[in-house]
């Protein structure tokens, strides 16, 4: 399968329909600075063997950005030592098939409310060794498929309540005290307050 590999690239808006009708590819952004990821940017890319973010920054993620992607079985949507400024709501909404998300070593301003919302095959979600000043109640929520939870070795200065809402598969696997025990919330000022 062919890889589409982008190194020390300046790009700002990756548009919507960017990687429409691509077919069994691997994309790759390596060391680049993207300004936007476009709502529907993967829609309709289909047989995806992953799409992988490395030493990269990203300031806004939009709603439905990988809306109508379709990953093969094993791939996975990884972003590794990134910085990431805004995850919006319904950021990883839409994707048809996925099976893995993967945020790690990354720095991340917010994680809105319903980032991960009707990701509905998703099984496995990683979350480890992250700072993310602001995660907002239900940034995990609606993932109903969800066999795997990994959350290790973060440092969250704002966590919201119920972050996990309609995880109904984990609801009955896990404690959330032991979910979180390897995780520091440092204590700070209120960020959704007025100054």
């Amino acid at each position: 399968n062919s890889t589409i590999l982008f190194s020390y690239s300046r790009i700002s808006y990756l548009e919507s329909y960017a990687f429409t009708q691509l077919k069994s590819i691997r994309i790759q952004f390596v060391r680049s600075w993207i300004g936007v990821i476009r709502s529907n940017a993967f829609f309709e890319a289909g047989g995806v063997d992953g799409v992988h973010f490395t030493e990269s920054k990203i300031d806004v993620i939009e709603g439905y950005a990988f809306s109508g992607m379709k990953m093969n079985r094993e791939a996975s949507l990884t972003f590794n030592l990134c910085n990431i400024r805004n995850t919006s709501t319904h950021a990883f909404s839409g994707i048809e098939s996925i099976s893995t998300i993967q945020l790690l070593n990354i720095n991340a301003q917010r994680i809105q409310a319903g980032a991960f919302t009707s990701v509905q095959h998703l099984t496995s979600l990683m979350v480890e060794s992250c700072y993310v000043d602001v995660m907002e109640s239900q940034a995990l929520s609606g993932l109903v498929s969800l066999e795997s939870l990994s959350l290790r070795y973060n440092v969250v200065r704002c966590m919201g309540h119920n972050i996990l809402a309609d995880a109904s598969y984990l609801g009955p696997h896990i404690n959330p005290w032991e979910l979180l025990a390897y995780n520091r919330f440092p204590i700070t000022s209120n960020p959704y307050g007025s100054e």
